[in-house]
């Protein structure tokens, strides 16, 4: 028989997050569902690292479905982030992990808010959420 080690050490994150909270929650009608395959449901992210002090941030994410005529869904949450100031990749963990993570909220929450009756859910895919951002960042630049 092997012999169990509990004395594993459990592995620390360099990153915490705690809290994690909605700023804003919104549903706008505009008209009525548009079934026409034509119609479009568009989405702008955008995310924003603000240092609060050392080693303290709020990592902001935003999500704005419209569909022309239909409705405006917005979704914006912070995650106050705790790192240590002296790491090399600490731009890219804020930008880019805690994003994800804070993404996987926003993704569920949009689903919830078009979940309307007369209107067809957004179902988000998995998906690199640091490069959708960086592509929806330079087309708002152009």
């Amino acid at each position: 028989m092997m012999s169990q080690n509990n004395s594993m050490t459990p592995i620390q994150s360099v990153l915490k997050i705690d809290p994690v909270v909605f700023d804003e929650l919104s549903f706008q009608r505009k008209g009525f569902e548009n079934k026409s395959a034509d119609v479009q449901t568009n989405l702008g992210v955008t995310r924003q690292v603000t240092k609060i002090s050392d080693g303290q941030y709020r990592v902001t994410v935003q999500a704005i479905a419209t569909r022309q005529d239909e409705y405006v869904a917005k979704v914006q949450i912070s995650g106050f982030c705790s790192i240590d100031e002296n790491l090399e990749n600490k731009d890219a963990i804020l930008n880019n992990n805690a994003v994800a993570i804070l993404f996987a909220y926003v993704r569920s929450q949009l689903t919830l808010l078009t979940s309307q009756p007369g209107t067809s859910p957004i179902v988000l895919p998995v998906m690199n959420i640091a490069k959708m951002i960086e592509e929806s960042e330079k087309q708002s630049q152009d």
